[in-house]
């Protein structure tokens, strides 16, 4: 599962250079592993019920729970992980 921005996005969830997804999807693609973009908003909208909520917001959310994330980009991970976990499309 990959977190995906449009081009041209002001999203800042995925910090992760346009690099390391596109050396992600190849790893997968040669070893045959699904995987699937996802959008940023899409994930917030489903951790928060907005799609334009800030990191506080996913971090209150993460919180709320039962998870402790230490910063914005452990709260965006299990944002992620439940939004997999409960089988969305994107």
């Amino acid at each position: 599962m990959l977190t995906s921005v449009a081009a041209g996005s002001t999203e800042s969830i995925c910090k992760a250079p346009l690099a390391y997804s596109t050396v992600a999807e190849g790893l997968c693609e040669q070893h045959q592993v699904p995987y699937q973009g996802v959008p940023v908003g899409t994930i917030k909208k489903h951790a928060t019920g907005k799609g334009n909520a800030s990191k506080d917001d996913v971090l209150s959310a993460m919180r709320t729970l039962g998870h402790a994330p230490t910063d914005d980009n452990e709260a965006d991970a299990l944002a992620l992980l439940h939004w997999a976990i409960a089988g969305q499309e994107a």
